[in-house]
């Protein structure tokens, strides 16, 4: 998945496509966020050999999980959900990281005297992959 927008900056949208190309060569699952003094952008590379996240365009976040037994037996279909596992919760302690550490930073920008006015995602709601958010 990636930006729903464009990239107004070439080189970032080239800065991108080379992470990505280097997660896939490296065989590598991913959440990327790239800066610059103007945009921002982002993207998911989830799927990997050794997971069950594949890309799915006809999803509106573009991946679903799948592993079926009946197709590639029981103990790879495991692994592949164990993988899949493994990534989305790595993925998910690296957003609560960062979100934590950047709340902190924005505190310390704060306390020095820096006025920060932020609209997060221009105030925009975030698309979500369920209805409802699990409890």
């Amino acid at each position: 998945m990636q930006n729903d927008r464009p990239l107004v900056s070439p080189d970032m949208e080239r800065c991108r496509q080379d992470i990505f190309a280097l997660l896939e060569h490296y065989d590598l699952a991913s959440a990327v966020c790239l800066v610059n003094e103007a945009e921002w952008g982002y993207g998911y590379h989830l799927p990997a050999t050794w997971n069950a996240i594949v890309d799915d365009a006809t999803l509106p976040l573009g991946f679903r999980i799948r592993a079926k037994s009946a197709d590639l037996g029981h103990d790879r279909a495991h692994a592949l959900t164990l993988g899949a596992a493994h990534t989305i919760c790595s993925l998910k302690d690296f957003g609560q990281q960062t979100q934590a550490w950047m709340s902190d930073l924005l505190r310390l920008l704060r306390r020095a005297g820096v006025q920060v006015t932020h609209r997060s995602f221009n105030g925009q709601k975030l698309p979500r992959l369920i209805s409802r958010p699990p409890r």
